[in-house]
């Protein structure tokens, strides 16, 4: 039951105890510290005035009786009274007989004789020794003068120390509970931070992508709920990512087969189109034009299929790059050559680097040809007529730059920041593109160890940025 306690609760009765066990020591202490508030004292002093009045009717107290006598009548018949103490004196003020020495107030000859005077007078002589406290009374013990007096005195008073004795009896339980309680106090806060640290943990793996992490919740309190509450989170995330993970891999398949469906009449029309190219004395004017046109078509359906296969390839882990020296200048400088045609044909002017020496840096030579592909026949693509396409390439540390900028219409701001995800197009884009080209550029880069970028203002044209690696760099 108590284990399925709130911690409110469990904190609230801790505390409870802790004032209980507190408020018991202190009720101790001022026993200790003031014992003629109890019962005995006041009982015990009212039983001594009483024998002092039996012993004086009695007549064993007499003023002519050695003091010796007086003193064994006294211990004799008060002994049995340890809460309070007994002095006889005469008229001059001197003690013939005492019992315990009184603490709360000093009998000195002058006090005892002017009681003496009073009880001869017949007055009652009371002396308040400490304000609320029992007094000490004056009895006349003996008729005739000369006569003899007795004080009867508390032995104790709220001004005097606690014996050394009682003083331990109370150490010990204080010390008891302060032990007691910080080992408990100890003990719960260790067994509260483990549980907090078991979850800070869990949290932790689950942050970092292990879904199977999952933590002990312990009793069924406030942390026990946030425990379980976790555990399920992880079981719905884990088997959410499992389902988008099938889902994923259904989706490859599928585009990988419908590519692959493609390709094989694809390859049959070029074939066909190659044929009339090469007898172009067989086809009009007319028809040589769209022969031209199917070409184009083919090509960019080529493409296309091609970025398909290529990514469901690299999501599936399958490309393993064939990293090898080659000279970045000649790979850009063929690129020129190869697209210059294409950006004639839109009358867009194509502006190759500088010419300057080779630079020779680690690469794939396919995969990265690929990339600038994509790159350049966007450019081209976006391009107006009568627009440019630069090609930029510097050093810039222990990394070369690579950059590709056109005039075209320029993307918006709020799809600069997705531009490299898969099937993402910008929503003035142009033409019928797929969406895969710069996905294909940003994981090929990446896996060359690169990063690329993408700046952009609507209306004056756009700029993609590739930053390789001069060096091979360690993964």
């Amino acid at each position: 039951m108590i284990r399925s306690l709130s911690l409110s609760w469990k904190l609230s009765g801790l505390i409870l105890l802790t004032l209980v066990c507190g408020v018991g020591l202190q009720w101790g202490l001022l026993r200790l510290s003031h014992p003629w508030e109890q019962p005995e004292g006041p009982r015990a002093w009212n039983s001594m005035q009483g024998e002092l009045a039996a012993l004086i009717l009695d007549g064993r107290l007499k003023a002519g009786a050695p003091d010796s006598a007086l003193q064994e009548t006294v211990r004799s018949s008060f002994e049995r009274a340890p809460h309070c103490c007994i002095i006889l004196f005469d008229d001059s003020g001197r003690i013939r007989a005492s019992l315990r020495r009184p603490s709360i107030v000093e009998l000195t000859p002058e006090i005892l004789r002017e009681a003496a005077m009073g009880l001869h007078q017949g007055k009652d002589v009371v002396l308040q020794a400490s304000p609320g406290k029992l007094p000490v009374a004056f009895i006349r013990a003996s008729a005739g003068r000369p006569a003899l007096y007795a004080a009867c005195i508390p032995a104790r008073g709220p001004d005097r120390p606690v014996p050394p004795s009682r003083l331990y009896f109370l150490l010990v339980p204080i010390v008891t509970f302060l032990l007691v309680s910080g080992i408990a106090g100890v003990l719960g806060l260790r067994l509260f931070l483990r549980r907090i640290r078991g979850l800070e943990e869990g949290v932790a793996l689950l942050s970092k992508g292990e879904l199977a992490a999952r933590i002990d919740p312990g009793p069924d309190d406030e942390i026990g709920r946030l425990g379980r509450a976790f555990n399920a989170m992880a079981d719905n995330l884990c088997k959410a990512v499992t389902e988008l993970e099938a889902q994923d891999r259904i989706r490859r398949e599928i585009l990988a087969d419908v590519a692959h469906e493609l390709r094989t009449p694809l390859t049959s029309l070029t074939i066909q189109v190659d044929l009339f190219r090469q007898r172009p004395e067989e086809v009009t004017e007319e028809q040589a034009e769209q022969i031209e046109i199917i070409a184009d078509n083919a090509a960019t359906m080529g493409r296309r299929i091609r970025d398909i296969l290529v990514l469901s390839r690299s999501e599936a882990g399958e490309i393993v790059l064939k990293i090898g020296d080659a000279d970045l200048v000649d790979l850009l400088r063929d690129l020129v050559r190869d697209f210059t045609p294409v950006a004639d044909k839109r009358s867009v002017r194509l502006l190759a680097p500088p010419e300057e020496g080779p630079l020779v840096i680690p690469m794939d030579k396919e995969r990265l040809r690929h990339v600038f592909e994509n790159l350049l026949q966007n450019a081209i693509q976006y391009s107006q007529g009568g627009g440019r396409v630069a090609i930029g390439l510097r050093v810039e540390g222990i990394d070369v730059v690579v950059e590709f900028e056109d005039s075209g219409p320029g993307i918006a701001p709020e799809d600069l920041s997705n531009i490299f995800e898969r099937f993402r197009r910008g929503h003035g884009s142009l033409g019928a593109g797929t969406g895969l080209g710069l996905a294909i550029v940003k994981k090929f880069v990446e896996l060359h160890g690169g990063r690329c970028s993408a700046t952009s203002i609507l209306g004056k044209g756009s700029r993609f940025t590739v930053r390789l690696p001069i060096m091979r760099r360690k993964r």
